[in-house]
């Protein structure tokens, strides 16, 4: 399936804007200037993560005619990495419980009801045994978890002077709460081949988003970029929340790309061979 060579214009993408990015958080903000300003490097990023959804999009519309479909099964990293993110979602979700500091109740429980359906999920990684087929309403859990955290960190986003701050994690949770959609469709069975296709577009752009705006806002906490005026301090804190939630991502992203990796494998060997192949093979004998 044409789905499949996402990864290669992924891998280059990825590279390209997580090195602008990141040179200019160690240059302009934390340096004398790089060779490129923020603006420029903000909008090239911008440019490669709606490059790759571009490409995606393509890909997957060429796909839309194939017959194809994927089950869960055993994928052991993907069941790690799962693990680790639903222990951040549990674990964020008690933090922000016990402060109320940095969300409202209903997101702090959604966070770690998210958590456990996530752990759930991460089990079946481990075992090949879909139970969420049966009672699919659960799926959704994680999804609205993430509708929240999104209408969370855009309200405070509202808070500021939009043109000083800069929004890639937000574009990042819009992004995974499409991937966890269509994957709550692919765990509750419904429209299995639509799922696969639509999950592996938007899950392959989070992931890029992902690893590169985790990596920026880790550096920006360790070089202490809090004190400087144009960053959104109180995303780039370093409190606990803050640490949870974007190591949280990481694994979030690790786990959609064993996750992605595994259905789309599963969904090419079920790909029934075409009958002029097996024409052109009788006739050479």
């Amino acid at each position: 399936m044409k789905l499949k060579k996402i990864i290669f214009p992924a891998i280059v993408l990825t590279a390209v804007g997580a090195i602008i990015k990141l040179c200019d958080t160690f240059f302009n903000v934390n340096g004398t200037g790089f060779i490129f300003s923020s603006d420029v490097c903000n909008i090239t990023l911008a440019v490669c993560f709606i490059l790759l959804y571009a490409v995606g999009f393509i890909l997957s519309l060429t796909d839309r005619k194939k017959e194809f479909s994927a089950a869960p099964s055993k994928n052991f990293l993907c069941g790690v990495f799962g693990f680790i993110a639903s222990v951040s979602l549990i674990g964020g979700g008690v933090v922000k419980l016990i402060t109320l500091h940095d969300a409202s109740l209903v997101e702090s429980i959604l966070s770690i009801a998210a958590g456990f359906v996530l752990l759930y999920e991460a089990c079946i990684s481990f075992t090949g045994s879909n139970g969420i087929k049966k009672v699919p309403v659960v799926a959704l859990i994680v999804p609205i978890w993430c509708c929240f955290r999104f209408i969370t960190l855009f309200t405070e986003y509202t808070q500021r002077s939009l043109k000083a701050v800069e929004m890639f994690d937000i574009i990042e949770v819009a992004f995974l709460i499409m991937f966890l959609f269509y994957q709550s469709m692919f765990f509750a069975g419904i429209n299995n081949k639509l799922a696969i296709r639509k999950s592996t577009v938007y899950g392959t752009v989070f992931i890029m988003l992902s690893l590169i705006v985790s990596a920026d806002l880790f550096i920006k906490m360790a070089t202490g970029t809090q004190t400087v005026t144009n960053i959104d301090t109180q995303i780039v804190s370093p409190t606990i929340t803050n640490i949870i939630t974007i190591c949280g991502d990481i694994a979030l992203a690790c786990y959609a790309f064993f996750f992605l990796a595994e259905i789309l494998s599963a969904a090419d060997r079920s790909i029934p061979e075409s009958l002029f192949p097996i024409l052109s093979k009788m006739s050479s004998r």
